[in-house]
């Protein structure tokens, strides 16, 4: 059975589509600075930025996951 999904070196192909899963730790300004962390899914690290900085988030920073742990962090993402 066929699910769509395919490892590669450099991110995930999800029906067609090549995606790369990021953790990310970035600051975001509300009264006082606040740090948080997770992963977001991109289709490359200039991506995944803009998604962050859509969201209010500065000082980004970025780094890819690879394998199995990618592959199960896609599906639970924080930001898709």
């Amino acid at each position: 059975m066929a699910t769509g999904i395919l490892l590669e070196g450099e991110g995930l192909t999800v029906a067609g589509k090549r995606m790369a899963v990021f953790q990310y730790e970035a600051t975001k300004k509300l009264p006082e600075d606040y740090t948080e962390q997770g992963i977001v899914v991109a289709r490359d690290r200039d991506e995944a930025k803009e998604k962050l900085k859509r969201d209010g988030f500065s000082k980004v920073r970025l780094k890819q996951m690879r394998g199995l742990s990618a592959l199960w962090h896609r599906f639970t993402a924080d930001i898709k």
